[in-house]
């Protein structure tokens, strides 16, 4: 066996590197998810955009107006 105890200091030592770790790459993770979020919508944003409008020419109807 090791003589060497552990201490409260140690073990604080190391969660607090565990944590600013997870934290960082928590920090890095949200940003790139941000960024995939927005492309999707904006995508999505100009698909429906496109379907709208397709969907609206069949529909239109041409009104002729005539001066009697």
């Amino acid at each position: 066996m090791s003589d060497k105890t552990i201490k409260r200091d140690d073990i604080r030592n190391q969660l607090t590197d565990i944590s600013d770790g997870v934290a960082g790459q928590a920090e890095e993770a949200k940003t790139q998810l941000f960024a995939v979020a927005a492309g999707i919508g904006l995508l999505a944003l100009i698909l429906f955009f496109f379907l709208g409008r397709k969907n609206g020419l069949k529909r239109s109807a041409v009104i002729e107006i005539r001066r009697a």
